[in-house]
């Protein structure tokens, strides 16, 4: 082998080699440090759209999972609100079956039947939820919510939110006067509580969808950030594996320059004889 003092070949191979090392020591003490093993497009171009793809994912399914908590709201506020309907709708009941005897007080009937009716309607027209009112039959045919990432993972919930009035239930008397008004009632209401059970079925119907739509998101939000993470994140094991094999061959290539740059002094050795 040839000795040069206008080059050292041996030196700018260990040199080359060195700077590499060097290079992948600091990416990999970047990766350390971040906790990320893709920080930037040139770490990986396809994995980081692949990562940021699912972490679009994940946040869209965050954010419907909270559409989806307020639908719920939306609906047990609307159930809540049946519940004290049909309380009056029992005691109207049993004010009709007070009424079917000869020896009822009708006045003192009439003016609680009349209460109760009342109740009903400020029921129906009282329940709200952020400013909608959900129970006199004032909402449109459309409330949607937006119940996953992607667009058209929409639920329509209006269908639960129906009419709950005393009369468009079925109840058309006015008052109790006599023994006959007390089989009417009696028919009458039976038949509001069942459509109230039409109404509140739908509302169990639709909490349920809900309920069910967001256990689902829980599964792909975990799925997503489970895959995500592999993607992304640095296996903190084995980047550190990598770091030592580094730092190993950054030693051991400072030690190689130092004996390939003693070439020069053999020359001058030799010079000097």
């Amino acid at each position: 082998m040839g000795m040069y003092i206008r080059s050292n070949q041996a030196s700018l191979n260990v040199l080359r080699n060195l700077t590499s090392v060097g290079f992948d020591l600091n990416k990999s003490l970047e990766r350390l440090a971040s906790g990320y093993k893709i920080n930037r497009a040139s770490d990986g171009a396809a994995s980081l759209a692949i990562s940021e793809g699912l972490r679009s994912q994940i946040r869209g399914s965050q954010a419907a999972q909270t559409n989806i908590q307020q639908g719920i709201s939306m609906l047990q506020t609307a159930d809540g609100a049946s519940q004290g309907i049909y309380e009056s709708l029992q005691r109207i009941r049993e004010l009709a079956v007070a009424a079917g005897n000869s020896g009822a007080d009708f006045s003192a009937l009439s003016a609680e039947f009349t209460q109760r009716v009342t109740e009903i309607n400020q029921i129906a027209n009282g329940t709200e939820y952020n400013d909608q009112v959900l129970l006199n039959g004032s909402l449109g045919a459309t409330i949607n919510l937006q119940v996953g990432p992607n667009a058209g993972d929409t639920i329509n919930i209006a269908s639960a939110f129906g009419n709950a009035q005393a009369s468009t239930l079925g109840i058309a008397l006015t008052a109790i006067g006599s023994i006959g008004d007390s089989a009417t009632l009696i028919g009458q209401v039976d038949t509001a509580m069942g459509n109230l059970n039409s109404i509140t079925a739908v509302i169990g119907s639709k909490t349920n969808q809900l309920e069910s739509q967001s256990s689902n998101l829980s599964i792909a939000i975990e799925n997503y950030s489970a895959a995500e993470s592999s993607i992304r994140n640095t296996d903190i094991a084995t980047e550190t594996a990598n770091m030592t094999r580094l730092q190993i061959l950054q030693q051991s290539g400072v030690l190689a320059l130092s004996q390939a740059n003693m070439q020069s002094s053999l020359l001058l050795q030799l010079l000097n004889r």
